[in-house]
């Protein structure tokens, strides 16, 4: 549902509002679906490495070359379908092994977002040099408030704005950064839409707001 629908109401959505998105992609889901993968360059959505595919894990058991494949193909296989060279990237189900980030920079990774302990971005050691933390935290994306938590639409609605309003004001001391993961088979549904219109609204109403990939 997902790919064949939801993706195409979010996508309308953040349009109407000015905003860019991110989008983590499997391999295999770009190959199998090149019609969704133009629409995605045609929106102007930066395109985040996602693996292979999620049967495809990384783990510290894994050998480092296998490892290194499963990274060059999927990246490689992004530019293929995309056009464009993923700078970013998201391990399934965000597992590591002990040589994920040197072997993300090695491939010309800029950032990752595998880690969820912070919420401002920071560097970290890397191949032979660094990799940027790219904090998504999952505490506030919509699996899981709405389906694992099982809260309302409403509840999901004031969470985002919740969550904007404190970072909102702290960033008077600098800048912050809300990150907000979406799965268009969850918010992409007819009656979800627009508790993220709502919450959207809310927050590019204020000055100040950068809507960022």
């Amino acid at each position: 549902y997902g790919n064949r629908v939801g993706v195409y109401r979010l996508m309308d959505t953040l349009s109407e509002r000015g905003i860019k998105a991110s989008a983590a992609v499997n391999a295999a889901v770009a190959r199998r679906y090149p019609s969704l993968m133009q629409a995605v360059a045609d929106a102007g959505w930066e395109v985040m490495a996602h693996g292979l595919d999620m049967e495809q894990l990384h783990h510290g058991g894994i050998d480092a070359a296998v490892e290194a494949e499963w990274i060059a193909s999927a990246i490689a296989i992004m530019e293929e379908t995309t056009g464009q060279r993923p700078r970013g990237w998201l391990s399934p189900a965000r597992s590591q092994s002990w040589t994920t980030l040197d072997l993300l920079q090695q491939q010309g990774i800029e950032y990752c977002c595998d880690w969820d302990n912070d919420e401002l971005p920071y560097r970290m050691r890397a191949g032979e040099g660094e990799i940027v933390a790219m904090p998504v935290s999952p505490d506030i994306d919509d699996h899981s408030i709405l389906i694992r938590n099982h809260h309302s639409e409403a509840s999901f609605t004031q969470q985002l704005i919740d969550q904007f309003d404190v970072l909102h004001e702290e960033s008077l001391e600098g800048g912050r950064i809300l990150s907000l993961g979406l799965r268009p088979w969850v918010i992409g549904q007819p009656y979800r839409i627009g508790a993220l219109e709502e919450a959207l609204d809310h927050i590019m109403g204020h000055e100040g707001v950068w809507p960022a990939t």
